[in-house]
């Protein structure tokens, strides 16, 4: 029920309903009532769930005044979209716009998995719930864990910032320049966009775009990741050089490699500037070889995350983007693909339009309230077990909400992680809020028994690794149906998950 039509992405957001007039329907029949703010005409029965789109939540003393429809700029301005998150903004750059809608996308997405989270309780106790989904918290969560800062760190714990503020942080972080040649390289970098590349090279060696023998760019991923970093270095044929320069391959959890911290492939983005660009030199020379789809192909092959730049046009046409379906034709325009996908659910059927069902409306089908009589719960994933396999952020990110759902999660980590300290001891610091914590070695037997035990009190397994490193680990779903049947996988992708059953040939992670 939509009071608004017309607006520019209504083709998008309304696709697969069914449009309605008010007065056409019942709300009574309906499982789940999504209304803006305090929009109070429409009142929850017992049984059913109500979710409120608003912009602060109820009781915030300090921005609760706002109207739940305020400005979407307003809000990004904020939550701090327009200041904190551009890399390059101390180029005299404080503030970089950006139209993305963030604060309304990831409270609509928090809010859908709230009400499908009290839905299943639903099974259990036959009540409903009334949700608020904060436009504000919804942007804090996309980008708090980027932005945060620790204080405290034992000094070979403390990481070097992803993101600066100013050419003092980046004098104080990394060694080997001057303050006035960072100066000149900062001017040139202003007024040049080709400088401004260079100086991003060389800053941060291993996730730059780099340009290749037919032009176009390719971007290396290998930021926090030692195995990435490593891995590169090995199979571009320079481990020797960097060898021969003095950087070195440590262990940044142990204290006596805190003398190597501005040389260690382990932390590629804390280099000293010296290091930081005889690697850039050397990606560079490597890069210039081949183009930028022949590296794309080859480096995914052989197990390193890259890909080609490309316009959001180019990315459109794609054949493996239309092969994994990020994309799809919906009513004969092309339009974001589905997100995620079940994959027992088999073939899924097309997209289509919204389509005009007032006829079909029947105003007396009045949802029966559920038979289910169990007392309710605080939180309405409670009792439910969930396994966390995942890092970075988009899978501990999943753990999070359902841990803030009620459910237990357990976060199975490594001693010694592959990801330095910005991923393990920052950014996950608010990405596990919630969990309970196990770290293992999953090389040794006594691990491997506390994963399987672990596996069969789960409902859910958080798992983003490579379909080979699931077989390897007992996580693919053919190992889950030995040991726990119940259990439902949940991995994210880079590309979406039917990719390898719709003839797409990438081997992207």
């Amino acid at each position: 029920i939509d009071p608004k039509e017309g607006g520019s992405v209504d083709s998008y957001l309304n696709r697969n309903k069914i449009a309605v007039r008010a007065s056409d329907v019942d709300p009574s029949s309906a499982d789940i009532i999504l209304v803006d703010g305090a929009d109070a005409s429409l009142a929850r029965l017992p049984h059913q769930v109500l979710m409120r789109t608003v912009a602060a939540l109820p009781g915030d003393e300090r921005f609760g005044h706002l109207p739940d429809d305020v400005d979407e700029d307003y809000l990004s301005a904020l939550t701090g979209f327009f200041t904190d998150m551009d890399m390059m903004g101390w180029l005299d750059r404080p503030v970089t716009y950006t139209p993305l809608q963030l604060c309304s996308i990831y409270a609509g997405v928090i809010g859908a998995n709230a009400c499908a989270a009290a839905l299943l309780d639903r099974l259990r106790c036959g009540q409903g719930r009334e949700i608020h989904a904060s436009r504000i918290a919804g942007g804090l969560s996309a980008i708090g864990a980027l932005c945060l800062k620790q204080r405290g760190l034992p000094p070979h714990l403390d990481p070097v910032p992803a993101i600066y503020k100013s050419t003092a942080d980046i004098l104080a972080k990394r060694r080997g320049i001057e303050p006035s040649e960072l100066d000149a390289y900062k001017q040139a970098a202003i007024s040049d966009p080709a400088k401004q590349a260079w100086l991003f090279q060389r800053l941060y060696p291993f996730m730059a775009p780099y340009k290749c023998s037919d032009g176009e760019w390719i971007l290396p991923m290998a930021t926090f990741n030692r195995r990435l970093a490593t891995g590169y270095c090995a199979y571009l044929g320079f481990a020797d050089d960097v060898s021969a320069f003095g950087i070195v391959d440590r262990d940044p959890y142990d204290p006596a490699s805190a003398p190597f911290d501005d040389r260690n492939l382990a932390l590629p983005i804390g280099f000293n500037f010296p290091s930081s660009c005889k690697v850039a030199e050397l990606f560079e020379a490597k890069f210039l070889q081949k183009t930028a789809l022949e590296w794309e192909a080859e480096l995914e092959a052989a197990g390193l995350p890259c890909a080609v730049i490309q316009t959001w046009e180019a990315w459109m046409r794609d054949p493996d983007a239309r092969a994994a379906r990020i994309f799809a034709e919906v009513g004969g325009e092309v339009q974001l693909g589905r997100a995620a996908w079940v994959k027992s659910a088999g073939e899924y059927p097309d997209l289509q339009p919204m389509v005009d069902g007032a006829a079909a409306v029947a105003r007396d089908r009045a949802a029966p309230p559920p038979a289910a009589t169990a007392p309710p719960r605080q939180r309405p994933l409670e009792g439910y077990v969930i396994c966390d396999f995942a890092n970075v952020i988009a899978g501990p990110a999943c753990g999070r909400m359902l841990a803030e759902l009620g459910a237990i999660v357990y976060k199975l980590g490594p001693g010694v992680p592959q990801h330095g300290p910005m991923v393990m001891m920052v950014w996950q610091a608010e990405l596990h809020q919630g969990k309970h914590s196990i770290i293992l070695d999953a090389k040794k037997v006594e691990a491997r028994e506390v994963i399987q035990r672990a596996i069969k009190a789960a409902d859910v397994v958080l798992v983003n690794k490579m379909d080979n490193q699931l077989v390897s680990l007992g996580l693919n779903r053919e190992a889950l149906d030995v040991a726990n049947r119940k259990a439902i996988p949940r991995q994210p992708q880079a590309t979406a998950a039917p990719r390898l059953h719709l003839g797409c040939t990438s081997a992207a992670p």
